[in-house]
């Protein structure tokens, strides 16, 4: 009796020989879907010891599960002052616009001794 080794190694041979190396990959991906075993996607919290799942699991109690860890990146809240500094910009003007702003948006006479 040949051993599982035995038999991979004569089965890739084959292959190889028959469709190539190129169509032999493209022969053993189409059938890489029906070969994996079924995979669940859970979203979990991590304590710093154990792994809360988000919704209940149907899993066989005593099993053992290979988990791969991804974490999920938070979305980032900015507070206003953020939000500010986000949005703010320059603004083309005069060189005394923010001590004269009520002489440029009312008309009021100039406060400055610069008074131009």
């Amino acid at each position: 009796m040949k051993t599982i080794g035995e038999i991979r190694r004569e089965g890739i041979e084959a292959l190889s020989k028959a469709l190539g190396p190129v169509d032999m990959a493209r022969f053993l991906s189409s059938f890489e879907d029906q070969w994996m075993m079924p995979t669940k996607t859970i979203i979990v919290t991590y304590d710093g010891l154990t792994f809360h799942p988000k919704d209940t699991l149907d899993l066989k109690p005593n099993n053992e599960y290979r988990i791969t860890i991804e974490e999920i990146p938070r979305p980032v809240r900015k507070g206003p002052i953020q939000f500010l500094f986000n949005h703010a910009g320059e603004a083309d003007g005069p060189s005394d616009w923010s001590s004269e702003h009520d002489h440029y948006l009312y008309g009021t006479p100039k406060q400055g001794k610069n008074n131009e």
